[in-house]
């Protein structure tokens, strides 16, 4: 399997949609600073200056930065991703020996069975195979879907990630803020998780034999 690559490192439409969209958020700051304002000689105590001050400033330090933040997580979560398609190697090999296995388990069922056991034993190896590859090829496929869906929607994440961001100076618009970071961390968390289940899918598949083997020991014992 191919390492995958960084897909917002350089990507200049990226950088310039971000600085617009940096410099018309940094505009709403006047904006809270009037809230304030107002929200303090008038005592209302859930805008005034002390209550939003702390989210200002965190607020003021996330726009700007916002850019090589995301960057940074998405960083990560290729980082670990790469991690588990470097313990998988060649996919489509692995599969293959798996896929292998199926032919072994056809020919032990043209041999004249031993017992009945044994018949059985080949006849839920055959089926378990095609069941394992299906599921494997399945979510191949779906891995290979959301991969592509995945890039375009993490740039426009980083694009609206100043407006996102400055959501969160007020406490009536911080659950949005909130939203835009679910939905980042999200889409960056899917991958590694996703790989790492269809790493131990293909795992399984390649010692399928070793592991029926054992469960009919149990079963006989």
């Amino acid at each position: 399997a191919s390492i995958i690559k960084q897909p917002v490192t350089n990507n200049t439409v990226v950088q310039s949609s971000w600085k617009l969209s940096r410099d018309f958020a940094n505009m709403f700051f006047i904006i809270a600073l009037i809230i304030m304002a107002f929200a303090t000689i008038f005592s209302i105590t859930r805008y005034n200056f002390s209550s939003m001050i702390i989210g200002f400033l965190i607020a003021a330090l996330l726009i700007n930065f916002s850019l090589v933040i995301g960057e940074t997580i998405i960083d990560w979560s290729t980082s670990l991703s790469n991690v588990f398609l470097q313990a998988m190697g060649d996919v489509g090999a692995r599969i293959g020996e798996g896929a292998k296995l199926g032919s072994r388990f056809a020919a032990n069922l043209q041999a004249e069975p031993t017992s009945d056991l044994s018949a059985w034993q080949d006849t839920i190896g055959v089926m378990a195979n095609i069941v394992l590859l299906s599921i494997i090829f399945f979510s191949l496929a779906v891995l290979l879907f959301f991969s592509i869906v995945r890039i375009p929607i993490l740039w426009a994440l980083l694009i609206v990630s100043p407006l996102a961001l400055v959501l969160y100076i007020l406490p009536s618009t911080k659950k949005w803020s909130q939203t835009w970071w679910d939905y980042f961390i999200s889409w960056n968390l899917f991958m590694p998780i996703y790989l790492f289940f269809i790493y131990f899918g293909v795992l399984f598949l390649n010692n399928q034999q070793s592991i029926l083997s054992g469960a009919s020991n149990g079963v006989n014992v």
